[in-house]
């Protein structure tokens, strides 16, 4: 080789040397030109900055800022792109890393409108199989930072993983992919882990999915994380997809959810594993057509009730709507804090279906029942609600702009009981429809109850039927013209079996509250109706009603007494009483007679005023000091005037007399306190006696023909039973130093009283003596021996003028001629009285004692 050509080749080799040298420093800037100036071309998405780090043989790494609309996108300071020159020829690439850096994507703030325009493009639509130009075998990130922007707010998640992909070249055509699978783990916003597998072949896209999600309840800044509420636990995910490769759509779907230590709160509610600790489990298999879906371990609970529940069912799909159908088992329990509680665990079961078409609303129904053997109760303080059976059915109802919900209630054997009363409702029937328009909602109410019973009172209801429009909200007034209004009837009120009533009532709205009023009509009294007025609230029902005076007698009372059949009464009444059903059962009652007259046989009391105020039903105890006069009181011969009682009602067999005090004899007898029982009448007491005329009580008590001045005063101890009236050690005396003239005309009545048959002058002096006697002192007493009465009339005294008597030989004779005399007399007479025959007290006091008991 000459010098020439040698001078020219390394001439050669030195400018090929510099341009390879310049080439090598200008390609990454070059590239990054040709990159940015395509890229910006191409798409809205505008590479801010690109800067290709290392260029080798063997990978490229470089770093990369995106962004869209002016917002940054991407920030990846360290992109490497491994690969082999051989593959690259191939247009295969071995490993692309990621390594840090953020990416941010703006979340919509609603994806409505979107969703439903990408599900009509893709769901059914024919789909061409992607050819890809080029294949990546590996994707890795690590510590890949995702910040989520949603107006203001912010969160973020890192994410590590892998995506591998296997591919089938076609020719120059490109790769087709043959199996996708992707490792990411997400930490922040979203914790959790997921395996994922997509293989398609000729016939299905077979889609597999498994992984593990955990929360720490942590609340998340975004409101689209915030519709989920804070939640904690484990949840595993597995399951698998069998797609129509040529269509989006599933062929075969089958997947199961486990959550383990779970427990979400939304507002008063909280859903969590059971007490059993089982994992919650929910599974779905089916296809593109029908679904089926089961649901077990689940508690949900609320602050007054814990539900575990066990749900399975199906969904089915067809182009114009879904229909989902299931069953549940349920187990219902109340907590301790809790004011109404189950006392047992309750068992239910429910089945339901929803049917949701497009275009239209929402559509479905629910039917919960009680099972098992044990019957349903809810306990409140001292209240108890007792049935052996209750279904509910829930439904949705919808007509022109109208929708709403209908409500069916029934039960059996219904029990409410606050100790010692008892309400029995052998069957329930509550329908309840609830209708809506924009601007308000209206509540309609129907109840039915064939037979109420209240055995503590004798009271027996039939064919209760209720209905109720309800507004809401209440505050909204609205025209109402075309709502009927609501209304109360009951057909027969029987007490005793007897029927006594009817009712009927109307109800109205009046804000939150519910105002009614009505009458109660009795057969038996029609002059005696009974008006009604009350409100109801979320926090009380309460009502007055009154009986404004009206006339009644003997003959109408009996069938709701049992009255003798010779008793008379009659009189005017008024009655004013308050009922309360909520928060606690209770009642009152006032009650007024007057212009009263009882008689029977030779017994009679007029004008009898008589009130009673019972302040606690169904207690029967009166208030104390309840006032009852008389202006007169006939027994057989002895006769009272202006009679008055103070007494109370302590309970339904005892009465407690606090004092009474009548007119007799021309002056007062008074009683102490005494109880009287109704069931077993036995009365000790002392009657006071205060200036009572001798000649009056003497009559009275059956000595008839005795006239004069002079009172008595005393004490009469009785007692009172089953067999009669007794009066032991009773005395009545005159005041002392006070004495009187008594005339005593019945001769032959003294004469058998007085012991023995000496019927000589001196017997006739002191018979002449009381004929017109002048007494210093005199004794009454009274001692009861077997049916009779035993009076014993003690008097000193003298004649009040002399008599035509004189003494000859130490004789007592009669001596018209002479001064006469006034010797003293001191008598004893002894009168044996039937008091009980004349008083006729026993049986009719004890018929008067049972009737009021009953």
């Amino acid at each position: 080789m000459s010098l020439k050509h040698t001078r020219l080749l390394i001439l050669g080799f030195s400018i090929s040397l510099c341009i390879l040298l310049l080439a090598v420093l200008t390609l990454p800037r070059l590239l990054e030109q040709i990159i940015t100036g395509r890229f910006n071309n191409a798409t809205s998405v505008k590479v801010e900055r690109v800067r290709i780090n290392t260029i080798s043989p063997g990978f490229v790494e470089a770093g990369l800022e995106l962004s869209n609309n002016g917002q940054p996108l991407a920030i990846l300071p360290r992109i490497r792109l491994q690969f082999s020159i051989t593959k690259l020829l191939k247009k295969e690439m071995d490993v692309l890393l990621i390594d840090g850096g953020t990416i941010h994507w703006q979340v919509p703030e609603s994806q409505q409108g979107t969703r439903n325009n990408t599900d009509k493009l893709l769901i059914g639509t024919q789909l061409e199989t992607p050819i890809l130009p080029a294949l990546i075998k590996r994707i890795d990130f690590r510590n890949l930072n995702l910040t989520l922007h949603q107006n203001s707010a912010r969160d973020s998640l890192q994410i590590n993983g892998e995506l591998l992909f296997e591919g089938e070249q076609l020719g120059k055509q490109g790769y087709r992919l043959n199996k996708t699978t992707a490792t990411v783990t997400s930490h922040g916003a979203l914790n959790g882990h997921f395996d994922l597998h997509l293989q398609p072949d000729s016939n299905t896209l077979l889609l597999t999915i498994k992984g593990n999600l955990t929360d720490t309840g942590r609340r998340s800044n975004l409101a689209i994380l915030n519709r989920i509420p804070p939640w904690q636990g484990n949840l595993t995910v597995h399951g698998t997809a069998e797609f129509d490769p040529t269509r989006l759509r599933p062929v075969h779907v089958q997947g199961l959810i486990t959550a383990n230590d779970f427990s979400l709160k939304h507002r008063d509610i909280s859903f969590s594993n059971t007490e059993s600790q089982q994992p919650i489990k929910l599974s779905l298999t089916g296809t593109e057509q029908r679904i089926a879906y089961q649901l077990h371990n689940l508690q949900a609970r609320h602050s007054m009730l814990a539900l575990n529940m066990d749900i399975q069912g199906t969904a089915s799909m067809t182009t114009e709507s879904i229909t989902i159908t299931g069953n549940s088992n349920l187990i219902s329990t109340t907590l301790e804090q809790s004011p109404i509680f189950l006392p047992n665990s309750l068992p239910l079961t429910a089945s339901h279906q929803i049917i949701i078409k497009q275009g239209q609303p929402l559509q479905g129904s629910i039917q919960l029942k009680n099972t098992g053997s044990q019957p349903l109760i809810l306990s409140r303080k001292n209240q108890q609600l007792q049935a052996d059976s209750i279904t509910i059915n829930i439904s949705t109802h919808h007509q022109d702009t109208n929708s709403g919900l209908q409500f069916d209630l029934r039960t059996q054997n219904l029990l409410f009981s606050q100790a010692p009363q008892t309400i029995e409702v052998p069957n329930l029937h509550i329908q309840t429809r609830l209708q809506s328009n924009p601007k308000q909602a209206i509540l309609f109410t129907r109840i039915h109850i064939p037979l109420l019973h209240w055995p503590q009172a004798a009271l027996t209801l039939q064919e209760i039927n209720a209905s109720l429009p309800l507004h809401w909200p209440s505050a909204v007034q609205t025209d109402t013209s075309g709502t009927p209004p609501g209304s109360l009837d009951i057909k027969d009120i029987l007490h005793n079996d007897q029927q006594v009533a009817l009712l009927r009532a109307s109800l109205r709205q009046e804000s939150s509250s519910l105002l009614y009023e009505g009458e109660l009509i009795s057969p038996l009294l029609p002059d005696c109706a009974l008006n009604f007025t009350g409100h109801g609230d979320q926090k009380s029902i309460s009502s007055n009603w009154h009986i404004p005076e009206c006339s009644l007698d003997s003959a109408t009372l009996t069938p709701l007494i049992p009255l003798p059949t010779d008793l008379g009464l009659l009189g005017r009444l008024s009655l004013n009483g308050t009922l309360e059903l909520i928060p606690a059962l209770s009642a009152s009652l006032t009650a007024n007679l007057s212009q009263g007259q009882f008689s029977r046989s030779n017994q009679l009391l007029e004008d009898i005023n008589l009130s009673i105020h019972l302040p606690k039903l169904p207690d029967l105890r009166s208030a104390p000091a309840q006032p009852l006069s008389v202006s007169r009181m006939t027994l057989g011969e002895i006769q009272f005037s202006q009679g008055e009682i103070t007494w109370q009602l302590e309970d339904a067999t005892t009465l407690f007399i606090e004092r009474s005090l009548f007119n007799w004899c021309g002056g007062h007898l008074e009683s102490g306190s005494f109880r009287l029982n109704l069931k077993n009448p036995l009365v000790d007491t002392t009657l006071y006696a205060d200036r009572l005329t001798i000649s009056t009580l003497l009559s009275q008590l059956g000595i008839p023909g005795t006239t004069g001045e002079g009172t008595l005063n005393g004490r009469l101890p009785v007692h009172f039973s089953s067999d009669g009236l007794r009066l032991d050690n009773g005395f009545l005396f005159s005041t002392p130093g006070d004495g009187g003239i008594l005339n005593f005309s019945n001769q032959q009545l003294l004469r058998n009283s007085l012991p023995g048959n000496d019927q000589g002058a001196s017997l006739d002096y002191v018979f002449d003596a009381v004929k017109h006697f002048a007494y210093d002192w005199t004794r009454l007493t009274f001692q009861s021996q077997g049916e009779d009465l035993r009076l014993t009339l003690s008097l000193n005294g003298k004649p009040a003028r002399p008599l035509p008597y004189t003494y000859r030989r130490r004789q007592l004779v009669k001596d018209d001629q002479g001064p006469g005399l006034s010797h003293p007399v001191r008598l004893d007479v002894n009168f044996h009285l039937p008091l009980n025959q004349m008083l006729r007290q026993g049986q009719s006091i004890n018929t008067l004692m049972e009737t009021m008991r009953q």
